[in-house]
């Protein structure tokens, strides 16, 4: 006769304790898809079945079972390892924001492409329009609504 797997779940939170959880962290996405994961373990489903609901692997749930049995609740909570490095650093930015204050300062229009061949110029990093977009926002900048050049935010 053919069984189910055992699973093994060790008991680092009550039934009371995960439901409690899922209330408070309804909001954190992805902490919250792996206290369910975990409470449908804990009510015996099968392990296919549940990465089947959760459109994952099988892998990746056993990763989630084992980082659950190893660190009870903080094994569920997702370690970013912080993705690609920026081609600028950030002495880099501030002085490109000082050149963006003085060259607005001074009245003038600045539109994305512009800024775009200054940081090609200046420091000869090489970024798609959108990025450039994504910089200026971030240094504090933004685009008046008739005209696409830039102004500093308030």
């Amino acid at each position: 006769m053919v069984g189910r797997k055992q699973i093994h779940l060790k008991k680092h939170l009550s039934k009371n304790e995960i439901e409690k959880l899922l209330k408070e962290y309804k909001y954190y996405h992805k902490i919250y898809l792996r206290l369910l994961f975990i409470r449908m373990l804990d009510k015996g489903e099968d392990m296919n079945t549940v990465c089947e609901f959760f459109n994952i692997t099988v892998p990746t749930g056993y990763n989630w079972l084992n980082a659950y049995n190893e660190e009870g609740f903080e094994g569920l909570k997702p370690k970013f390892a912080g993705g690609r490095p920026s081609k600028l650093t950030s002495q880099q930015f501030l002085k490109l924001k000082n050149m963006l204050d003085i060259k607005i300062d001074a009245g003038e229009k600045l539109s994305r492409k512009d800024v775009h061949m200054l940081i090609i110029e200046e420091f000869g990093v090489h970024y798609s329009l959108k990025r450039v977009g994504e910089i200026i926002r971030e240094l504090g900048f933004n685009y008046n609504k008739a005209y696409p050049f830039l102004y500093k935010t308030t």
